[in-house]
């Protein structure tokens, strides 16, 4: 957590615990729930977090906010309380429909749940690690384009958390939390990795978090970050692993033989590859397999992940104040 503006949150008239946690919600959130301020404090709701509620929006920082089970979320409105945050035009200040506030809700949580986490807050903080600290190019960097010319975009536009940390192998892990606030399907997880990915591969070492509070699309969210990357590593020449070259090279060679008679798994398979392996490094590859001048098994041997990289799926055991069937108490 960054200290440098919470004396200025402070001169507004809150305690040293109740200015942290309104920098947290400013940087990550915008909104909140009573629980989450009792569990910065670590104690039971009670009368500390009616009287930090009350003095908040008092002061008209915070406005209380009604849902149904008869639960309030709070929201952090205050554009001076942003301003001494370095966030004066965070989104966190708009008012958001009820998908939008239990994704921050969910937000807050992850970001609750360890504070140890160095977190890269805002876009600038975002770029200025990855372009300045790490050499990344700026055009992999996640963006949205906007306006009929695109010439312009917006990047990070998703604010998922992205945090780093120092890391044995390597100087720096990246990690980043994907937050699934109630999709039926992976198709926005699908949507993030498409997004991320030039940049993942970029990354000496990241971690990515399938953040929820349901189990449901885990299996999935597995098999599909598995997919574009293998356990095995990947490389320049094997981007997705190099099992993945060598089921492309084996259905290829099948399809070459038998005059185009494959299996639709198969040709699923070399529709796949034929979109990456196109370089004249795989076609030589490819020929050497076929004449016999490397084998599988030495490919496996030789190829070196340049990549350490992990997927994690992370369930929070918490309710929200929405009509939704996903809770089950927690484990």
């Amino acid at each position: 957590m960054s200290t440098d503006y919470i004396p200025a949150i402070e001169r507004q008239g809150y305690t040293l615990r109740e200015a942290s946690f309104l920098y947290l919600v400013a940087a990550h959130s915008g909104y909140f729930m009573r629980r989450h301020f009792a569990r910065l404090l670590d104690r039971v709701d009670g009368a500390m977090c009616t009287h930090f509620l009350t003095k908040a929006g008092n002061l008209g920082h915070v406005r209380r906010l009604a849902f149904s089970q008869n639960r309030h979320v709070y929201h952090l409105q205050s554009k001076t309380i942003y301003r001494l945050c370095g966030a004066e035009n965070s989104q966190n200040r708009r008012m958001k429909g009820e998908t939008g506030i239990k994704h921050r809700l969910m937000v807050l949580d992850y970001v609750l749940d360890d504070l140890r986490q160095q977190f890269l807050v805002t876009v600038e903080k975002k770029v200025e690690f990855f372009t300045r600290d790490l050499g990344i190019p700026m055009d992999v960097l996640p963006c949205l384009p906007f306006g009929e010319d695109d010439t312009s975009s917006r990047l990070f536009i998703d604010q998922a958390p992205i945090s780093i940390r120092q890391h044995g192998t390597h100087r720096w892990l990246v990690r980043f939390a994907f937050v699934d606030e109630g999709a039926k399907t992976i198709k926005p997880f699908r949507r993030f990795l498409s997004e991320y990915e030039a940049l993942l591969r970029k990354l000496p070492a990241f971690e990515v978090v399938y953040t929820a509070d349901t189990d449901v699309n885990f299996p999935a969210a597995t098999e599909e970050f598995l997919r574009r990357f293998p356990p095995a590593g990947a490389s320049p020449l094997f981007p997705r692993g190099v099992e993945h070259f060598l089921g492309f090279a084996r259905a290829r060679l099948h399809w070459e033989r038998s005059g185009g008679r494959v299996e639709l798994t198969e040709l699923a398979t070399l529709q796949d590859g034929q979109k990456i392996y196109r370089t004249a490094g795989h076609e030589s590859l490819y020929a050497r397999l076929v004449n016999g001048a490397v084998t599988e098994q030495e490919l496996r041997r030789d190829s070196r992940a340049t990549q350490e990289f992990r997927f994690e799926t992370y369930l929070l055991e918490e309710s929200y104040p929405f009509q939704t069937p996903r809770y089950r108490g927690r484990h």
